[in-house]
C-alpha cells in the first residue's frame, strides 16, 4: 500500500474517530480528557491534509501549517492523558517546547531551507511525545488497570522504536524517510501510525471502563462506610411489607436489637413503634409524596425503654422493587434538655414569687421603723413643753437611730433593685485596698463610737484589689456595719486582707460579738430565707445587706462566705479574683 493511500485512510480514520468521540462526550460531558482527544483527532486530520497538499499549494504554507497542527495534536494528546489521570497541566512547559519546535521549523523553512533538519525535528518531537505518554501510562499503573496499561505501553514503545529507527535512517538513508517516497519503511511507519490511532482510542475506552468501575466501587464503599458508621439509626426496608433488608450499627446501638434479630422483620413486629397510628401516618406520607422529613415519633427499645426520634425517609427503587431508606436521630437528650429548661423556667417563676414575698417583708420592715419614728415625733410634738432636757436629748437620740436605720435600709434596697434591673455598670479597676477600707471605717465611725467598739484595719498598704469601687464600698460598708451591729459594747472588729497564690484578694471582717447558730449561718446570702434579727442594742436588720454583698461579689466572679460560733463572734470573708492577664 503506497503512502498516499495510507494518508487518505488516515484522514478518514482520524475524522471518524474524532466524530465518534464527539458524540460520546455529548453524552458524558464530565469527561474533559475526551474533549482534548477529539480536538487532537481533528488537528491530526489537518496534519494529513496539509501533508498531502504538498506540491499543490506553496510548499512553505504546507510545511508551516502541517507542523503547526502536528504540535497542536501532540499538545492536545498530552493534555488529554494528564487530564484523564487527574494530573496538573504545566502550560509553561507546553508553550516552551511548542515555541522551540515551531521556531526551528520556521527558520529551516523560510531562512535556511533544510528538509534534513525539519524531518529530524519532527521525528524527535514524535519520539519524545510518545515516550512521555508511555511514562504517564506507567506512572498510573495499578492492579486494576495493569493489563491494559502494559499493552498500551508496549504499543507506544513499538512506535517509539520506529521513530528511533527513523532518526537513524535520517542520518544514513535520508531518501527512504522522505514522505513522497513509498519506501517499505514509510509504508510500515505510516501504517503503524494508522493502527496506533485505533489502538489509542480503544485503550482510552478500556481505561474509562476500568475507572468507572473503580469509581462505582469506591462510591459504594464510601456509602457503605457512611451507612455503617453513621450515629443515626439507618435502615432499608421493603415498601410493600416493611421487612428490614439492611441496617447499620447506629440502629443496633439506639434500639438494642442485633442485626440478626432485626433482619427480615418489620419495626412493627419488633415492637419499636409506640403507636401504630404514627406508623401508618408516615407510610401514608411516603405513598403520597415518596418521602417524609423530620417527623417526630415516640419509639421503644428492646429493653422497653422509650426514646424520641426524628425520622426522615425516602422511597427508592432497587432492581425494580420499591424500598424505603429511613434515617432516625435519637433526640432524647434534646428533649431532656428542653424538659430541664422548662423546669428552670418554673424555678425562675418561683424565684420571682420569692422575690415578691421578700419585697413584702421589706415593706413590713421598712414600715416598722417609720411607725416608731412617727410615734417619737408625735410624743415630742404633744409633750415638748413638759419635757426635761435629758428626756428631749434621749428622744433625739432615738430619732437619729431610727433615721439611720431607715436610710441604711433604703440605701441597700435601692442598690439591690438597681442591680436586679441590670442598670449598675460594672467597671473594675485596681485600687489600694487599705485606703478604701479606711474610708468605709470613717463612714461608720460615729456608729461604732456610740457603741464603744473599736475597728482595726490590719490591711497592708501594698495590698491592691481589682474591683468596681461602688460595689466594693457597698460590700465593705455592709460587712463592717453588721459586725458593729452584732457586737457588744467594748468589743473589737478587725478587717484584714491578703494576696493568695492565685493572685486573688481575700478580705475578712472578724468580730467577737454574739455570733450565730449553725442553722442561721446556712441561711445567709439566700433570698428565700428571712434572717432578720435585732442587733445587740435593738438595731433592726433585714438581711438585705448580705444579699447585696453576695450579688456584688458574684458580679466580680468572686466568692463570699461566713464562719460563726454563738457568743464567740463571726468572720465574714470575700474572695475577689485578680485582674485578667
Amino acid at each position: 500500500m503506497d503512502v498516499r493511500t495510507i494518508l487518505v485512510l488516515s484522514i478518514f480514520t482520524s475524522l471518524t474517530l474524532g466524530f465518534f468521540l464527539f458524540l460520546f462526550i455529548k453524552v458524558n460531558k464530565s469527561l474533559k480528557a475526551y474533549q482534548f482527544w477529539v480536538w487532537s483527532h481533528f488537528t491530526l486530520a489537518l496534519v494529513y491534509v496539509f501533508l498531502g497538499l504538498r506540491g499543490t499549494i506553496p510548499i512553505y504554507y504546507s510545511i508551516l501549517l502541517n507542523n503547526l497542527f502536528l504540535v497542536l495534536t501532540f499538545n492536545f494528546r498530552i493534555t488529554a492523558c494528564l487530564h484523564f489521570f487527574n494530573h496538573k497541566i504545566s502550560l509553561k512547559h507546553i508553550l516552551s517546547y511548542s515555541a522551540l519546535f515551531l521556531s526551528i521549523i520556521l527558520y529551516f523553512t523560510l531562512i535556511e531551507d533544510s528538509i534534513f533538519i525539519r524531518t529530524l525535528s519532527v521525528t524527535i518531537l514524535i519520539f519524545f511525545t510518545y515516550s512521555y505518554l508511555s511514562w504517564i501510562l506507567y506512572k498510573n499503573k495499578n492492579k486494576e488497570n495493569a493489563g491494559i496499561i502494559l499493552f498500551g505501553i508496549v504499543v507506544f514503545l513499538f512506535y517509539v522504536g520506529l521513530n528511533f529507527a527513523r532518526i537513524i535512517l535520517i542520518f544514513t538513508d535520508m531518501q527512504s524517510v522522505i514522505f513522497n517516497n513509498s519506501s517499505p519503511f514509510n509504508s510500515v511507519y505510516f501504517t503503524s501510525l494508522l493502527i496506533l490511532e485505533v489502538i489509542w482510542v480503544t485503550l482510552f475506552f478500556a481505561l474509562t471502563g476500568i475507572r468507572n468501575r473503580m469509581e462505582i466501587r469506591e462510591m459504594k464503599e464510601h456509602f457503605e462506610m457512611i451507612f455503617r458508621t453513621s450515629p443515626e439509626a439507618i435502615l432499608i426496608s421493603r415498601m410493600s411489607d416493611g421487612k428490614i433488608l439492611n441496617l447499620n450499627e447506629g440502629f443496633v446501638r439506639i434500639t438494642g436489637y442485633t442485626m440478626e434479630e432485626a433482619l427480615g422483620k418489620s419495626p412493627l413486629e419488633l415492637g419499636i413503634w409506640q403507636s401504630v397510628e404514627n406508623r401508618e401516618r408516615m407510610r401514608s406520607e411516603l405513598f403520597e409524596k415518596g418521602y417524609c422529613e423530620n417527623l417526630e415519633f415516640e419509639f421503644q427499645k428492646k429493653d422497653k425503654t422509650k426514646f424520641t426520634g426524628i425520622v426522615s425517609s425516602r422511597v427508592i427503587e432497587v432492581n425494580g422493587e420499591e424500598q424505603v431508606i429511613s434515617v432516625t436521630r435519637d433526640i432524647s437528650q434534646r428533649k431532656e434538655a428542653e424538659r430541664i429548661i422548662q423546669e428552670k423556667n418554673k424555678e425562675l417563676h418561683e424565684l420571682n414569687i420569692t422575690k415578691d414575698k421578700f419585697f413584702s417583708i421589706i415593706a413590713h420592715d421598712l414600715k416598722s421603723p417609720f411607725t416608731g419614728f412617727l410615734g417619737l415625733t408625735e410624743l415630742m410634738s404633744d409633750d415638748s413643753g413638759q419635757m426635761k432636757p435629758e428626756e428631749f436629748l434621749s428622744l433625739g437620740k432615738s430619732l437619729h437611730e431610727s433615721a439611720n436605720n431607715i436610710y441604711s435600709l433604703l440605701e441597700n434596697l435601692l442598690e439591690w433593685s438597681r442591680n436586679q434591673r441590670g442598670i449598675i455598670e460594672f467597671e473594675p479597676e485596681i485600687y489600694s485596698l487599705k485606703n478604701i477600707i479606711d474610708e468605709n471605717i470613717a463612714n461608720i465611725g460615729n456608729y461604732a463610737s456610740q457603741k464603744g467598739i473599736e475597728i482595726y484595719n490590719l490591711t497592708s498598704i501594698d495590698i491592691t484589689v481589682y474591683a468596681d469601687i461602688s460595689m466594693l464600698n457597698s460590700i465593705l460598708r455592709n460587712l463592717l456595719s453588721n459586725s458593729v451591729k452584732f457586737s457588744n459594747r467594748g468589743n473589737v472588729v478587725k478587717i484584714d486582707a491578703e494576696r493568695t497564690e492565685k493572685n486573688e484578694t481575700l478580705i475578712s471582717v472578724e468580730d467577737n460579738g454574739i455570733g450565730m447558730k449553725p442553722e442561721l449561718v446556712q441561711q445567709l446570702f439566700r433570698i428565700d430565707q428571712k434572717v432578720a434579727r435585732y442587733g445587740t442594742e435593738g438595731e433592726t436588720s433585714t438581711g438585705l445587706g448580705l444579699l447585696l454583698c453576695k450579688e456584688f461579689t458574684d458580679r466580680h466572679n468572686g466568692k463570699i462566705g461566713a464562719e460563726s460560733k454563738e457568743q464567740e463572734g463571726s468572720r465574714f470573708w470575700v474572695l475577689l479574683p485578680g485582674p485578667p492577664t
